[in-house]
């Protein structure tokens, strides 16, 4: 750009329609552009929000126009350096509209036809159908989407629409990944996950989670196939593009019923503007389905501060990591989140990270009293820096649940996470889990029906317990079958699902299927927690020597690995020896075994309940008095 050598002011070329800075030229979209001109020529004046509607978009056009005016706001605040705290070009008249009150010049001929120049909309295109449709679509999209932004015109998306559709619920599938570098994958991802707990901030809107979402990563599917698959009304798909320290982010959102555009828009900044763009594209998509939010909800989704580019990416990195879930991601993820910290030290997300990843780590790969303190640690200081994270509170109250035995204090982080994040299918679980622990039925199963809602598609858990087994607990033997078969449908590896059918069928009489299913789970996940439930099938069906034959086996990996001391109890309580069962609780009391939260709950102990040895155990977890 063009400088003023005298004055150094900002300079509008509108010959060569670009925006200079001392001397030189900064890039600006041209609806922004077009914006700031206006508002020049308005300087000193108030400027209202409909006026920039009109100006910019005409009359009568349903798009997301409060989106649109922000980003373009943002956009030439950016460009010229501008501090909405202390500004010196562009003043927010709050509840209005905006003053312009710098010093910009313009040059060249003011009725030069650019300046004012429209371009006819182009036609409306049948949506993909395919995954290899979709990616084209999609980089379309981002040529549309900077033609559109170019010439001030998005009315193409839902013209003559007088009223959105009716929407309630909304997919986020993975975004794709448009750089040359396929080792840019995580970033996508990352991207996916924070644009749905952005969404997920919204108690109005049911946002399906992550880990159902990024079954669809590459898949070949119509939309309309997996909106009916996850049960929602929209989906919102789109792109990431991250070329040296800018990023891009370009967005769709389809009507499921129709399988129509809705609305499509690109969104560009620098990589500290991450978390802000994507916080655009979460109240873009608010306002287009017309969602009721809180001010709270607002607030929280505008609560977008500029990021450590270096620290962001070892933040996103760890996150990618943790998803995979196997002891070993587990620790690389740790090492990614300790980078952030390094980084950046006062990093909630990074701490929240390192939470998660001892949590995940409980108890299949290290004993609870190695894995949960540092767990809540992490988590503590998480929530020190910032105590508005759902996630954060919700890690928590798994950890006040299951570790600490403190029912009064997992009910008030779990309450607050769901305050914060009503989307938040782990955190349902957690709920779900702790209303079966109390012998709560009915609560439970609300609320594990709310978590599959937002997580249908979801093998296992990243919780204290997946679906099946809380299902199992809570009596629920039909609806534990069904979880299992469906598991096994997404993930025909899944043992654990296998050996809880086994103890399904051996609840239901069916002695043959029971030891079929929980061999079958445990030849396909040979871990000492299988192996565990195989033994006590065989010893309630009275196979007292393969039972024997397992506890020994267990003894002997007990050195090696973390054997569950609470399931010991299970296997002496089915072989009727009381005292080595009541020795195996308590020590599994010893060691904070998360399994002792279902006590009461379990089938399996029944026979010890009427032993006064039994009470002292309740009093030991813990239990609130009146479920004693």
């Amino acid at each position: 750009m063009a400088v003023d050598a005298q004055a150094g002011k900002p300079q509008i070329d509108l010959a060569s329609y670009e925006l200079r800075v001392y001397g030189k030229r900064v890039r600006l979209e041209r609806q922004p552009l077009d914006l700031l001109i206006h508002l020049v020529h308005r300087k000193g004046q108030l400027v209202t929000r409909q006026e920039i509607v009109d100006k910019l978009w005409g009359k009568d056009v349903f798009v997301d126009v409060d989106g649109g005016i922000n980003a373009a706001i943002r956009k030439i605040r950016s460009a010229l350096k501008d501090d909405p705290a202390s500004p010196a070009y562009l003043e927010t008249v709050v509840g209005k509209g905006y003053r312009f009150i710098g010093e910009v010049e313009i040059v060249s001929d003011p009725s030069a036809p650019a300046a004012e120049a429209k371009a006819e909309p182009p036609a409306t295109t049948a949506p993909p159908k395919t995954t290899k449709a979709r990616t084209a679509a999609v980089a379309a999209v981002i040529v549309v989407a900077a033609a559109l932004a170019a010439f001030g015109l998005q009315r193409w998306i839902s013209r003559g629409r007088s009223t959105p559709p009716v929407i309630h619920s909304i997919a986020v599938l993975p975004l794709e990944n448009l750089s040359a570098d396929k080792e840019q994958e995580y970033f996508a991802d990352g991207m996916t996950e924070e644009l749905i707990t952005d969404l997920g901030k919204i108690s109005a809107l049911r946002v399906i989670s992550r880990t159902s979402a990024m079954q669809y990563k590459g898949a070949k599917k119509p939309l309309p196939q997996i909106a009916r698959e996850l049960n929602v009304d929209a989906i919102l798909e789109g792109a990431v593009l991250r070329s040296g320290n800018q990023v891009r982010i370009t967005a769709q959102l389809i009507d499921a019923s129709t399988d129509k555009h809705l609305w499509a828009e690109s969104y560009e900044g620098s990589a500290e503007d991450v978390l802000a763009l994507q916080s655009e594209v979460a109240q873009a998509v608010a306002a287009q389905i017309q969602i009721k939010m809180t001010p709270e909800e607002q607030n929280r989704l505008q609560a977008a501060p500029p990021v450590n580019p270096a620290a962001h990416d070892a933040l996103v990195l760890g996150r990618y990591h943790l998803d995979k879930g196997t002891k070993e991601e587990l620790e690389k993820a740790r090492g990614y989140f300790s980078q952030a910290l390094q980084i950046k030290p006062a990093y909630a997300a990074a701490y929240l990270g390192i939470g998660e990843s001892y949590l995940a780590e409980s108890p299949m790969y290290l004993a609870p009293r190695e894995s949960m303190p540092p767990a809540s640690m992490a988590l503590l200081k998480s929530l020190e820096l910032d105590d508005n994270v759902g996630e954060a509170h919700g890690a928590l109250g798994s950890v006040r649940l299951a570790y600490d035995w403190d029912w009064t204090r997992a009910a008030r982080e779990i309450a607050r996470a769901l305050d914060l994040e009503a989307n938040s299918a782990e955190t349902h679980e957690t709920k779900a889990a702790f209303h079966v622990a109390l012998g709560q039925h009915d609560e439970a199963a609300q609320e594990l029906s709310r978590a599959q809602q937002l997580d249908p598609l979801s093998v296992g858990s990243e919780n204290i317990a997946d679906y099946a087994w809380i299902l199992y607990m809570n009596g629920d033997y039909d609806a534990a079958a069904e979880q299992c078969h469906k598991d096994l449908d997404l993930s025909p590896q899944y043992g654990f699902a296998r050996s809880i059918l086994g103890l399904i069928a051996l609840e239901r009489g069916q002695g043959s299927q029971a030891l079929a299913e929980a061999r079958a789970g445990l030849a396909l996940d040979p871990n000492p927690f299988d192996l565990e439930i195989l033994g006590a099938i065989e010893a309630g069906l009275g196979k007292r020597r393969e039972a024997s034959a397992v506890l020994a086996e267990l003894q002997r990996r007990s050195s090696k690995e973390y054997v569950c001391a609470y399931e010991l109890g299970v296997i002496y309580a089915a072989l009727d020896q009381k005292d080595a069962a009541f020795r195996s609780l308590n020590k599994a009391c010893d060691d904070r075994d998360i399994c002792m939260i279902w006590l009461r709950a379990d089938p399996r102990l029944k026979a010890l309940h009427a032993d006064p040895r039994f009470d002292s155990l309740i009093r030991r977890v813990g239990f609130p008095s009146k479920q004693r």
